[in-house]
Parts: structure tokens; sequence; C-alpha cells
């Protein structure tokens, strides 16, 4: 998906990037400084492996205090070198889950949608041209009458309502597609949080 963005975004970085497989520079950071890609990955795995068991009743702030650690010990395992920085990193972090946990708690509940599959990765061939779509969906819940929802996570925070236009929306129109490869003869419903 990230690549259909940057195609609309600027096509001659995609053809550099996919025809001659030149990877643009990166932007220079301090050494401490973790990509943001890194930080999604912990966060994301977070509340996959905490959102069932706050589902199933246990405390969010428990839950976010035992999935942060362990995310950040798979993802990040050197950062054991820079203690005060994990253990900065881990209370920030466990702070947000706990947030997002406690937020999709109470949208399960108000909205009757339970949770079918957690950060599913995606790819299938897209027309006859041997384009493929890939990427990975946070979460699909189902309602009790069939209906799929994808659920997908930004740093902005707060969830967003429905977009009217979402084919001019890029964040919704990730997740349509999400939708579509996943639950194709569902109705689509979704959410960005």
């Amino acid at each position: 998906m990230t690549q259909l963005r940057d195609l609309a975004r600027c096509p001659y970085q995609v053809y550099l990037a996919a025809a001659l497989e030149l990877d643009p520079p990166d932007a220079p950071r301090s050494w401490w400084e973790l990509e943001p890609w890194r930080l999604g990955t912990i966060l994301h795995g977070a509340l996959a492996a905490a959102l069932p068991e706050v589902l199933a009743g246990n405390d969010p702030a428990a839950a976010a205090r035992k999935a942060v650690p362990e995310m950040i010990a798979r993802h990040l395992p050197t950062l054991d070198r820079l203690p005060v920085l994990k253990s900065s990193l881990a209370t920030e972090l466990t702070e947000l889950a706990r947030q997002a946990l406690e937020a999709e708690r109470a949208h399960l509940s108000a909205s009757g949608l339970t949770p079918d599959l957690y950060e599913e990765r995606i790819e299938e061939k897209c027309g006859t041209s041997g384009l493929r779509l890939s990427g990975q969906a946070d979460r699909l819940d189902r309602s009790k009458d069939g209906r799929a929802h994808v659920t997908d996570y930004k740093s902005h925070g707060g969830r967003s309502p429905r977009s009217a236009t979402p084919k001019f929306d890029k964040d919704a129109f990730q997740v349509l597609v999400y939708l579509k490869l996943l639950a194709p003869d569902a109705e689509p419903a979704f959410s960005i949080v």
C-alpha cells in the first residue's frame, strides 16, 4: 500500500526504487533516535498481544505492562545496552498501549464486534500485469451478522469516523483495500485509530 501512495505522490521515485533498485538516502538522525517504523512495530505487536487479554477481562494497564517490554525485547534486543533509554521507551509506549487498549475495549463493547485476525499479512495479484498488492492489516473484526471491519492504527490517535470520500483519503483507501482483500464479500466498514 505504501508503494501505491508513493506512486501517486512521485512516480519517478517509484521508478528509481522498483526499476533501478535505488534506495533513497536515509534522513540524518541522532544515534539514539529510533525509527518510527520500529516504534510502530513494537506498539502494534503489543496491542495484538494484549487486546485478547483485555477482552478476557484483564486490566489494560497490566496487559500493556506485560506486552510492551516483551515487544521491546523482541524487536530491539540491543537496547539492553542503554537501560535508561529502554526504561523511558517502555514507560511511554506502555502508556500509549494502555490508552489504546481501553479505547479499543470500549469500542468493541459498544459496536458488538469481535476481533478475528491480528496483524494479518496480505499479498494478492491484481490484474493481468503482475502487479501485487501487499500490506499488513492491523486487525480484522467481525460482527455477529458477518460484517467485517478493519481497524488500522495510526499515530495521530483517536478513532476517526468513516470518510465520506474514502477514495480521496489515503488512510481510508489503504484500509478499504485491506478489507477487500481480507473479506471480499463483506459490507465495507472500517476505522482509523
